[in-house]
């Protein structure tokens, strides 16, 4: 029983890791896809706290996104996707959270976020 629990987490962590670092792959060529804005379903923010809502095929995880401060007089954020999910799981609303103070915001400022939402996505 134990060596099915073994090959069981082995096979999860070796998921894990080929999908964070899989290369898009067009015609029989490897391509790194290049960064854009993150296409995000809903994002809440509140208590001094970012929490974005973005669509997963079962690889997206925090450091899949960056978290640019667009403009520090008016606080206002840009979500970039870095690392695309080409993960071929069942797709699923995930959510991430970030706090101002990690991210260098001015807590008693308002806070906006450039991203546009799309609800279709989920």
């Amino acid at each position: 029983m134990n060596l099915y629990k073994i090959l069981f987490a082995t096979a999860i962590g070796c998921c894990q890791f080929s999908c964070s670092l899989t290369p898009a792959i067009s015609n029989n060529k490897i391509t790194h896809q290049s960064e854009e804005m993150a296409v995000l379903t809903d994002y809440q923010l509140k208590d001094g706290f970012i929490t974005i809502t973005a669509v997963s095929n079962g690889c997206t995880f925090f450091d899949s996104f960056r978290v640019e401060i667009e403009d520090t007089d008016e606080n206002r954020l840009k979500i970039v996707r870095v690392k695309p999910d080409l993960c071929q799981m069942k797709r699923r609303a995930v959510d991430l959270q970030y706090s101002y103070k990690h991210l260098g915001l001015n807590p008693k400022k308002s806070v906006s976020v450039a991203n546009k939402l799309d609800n279709s996505e989920g």
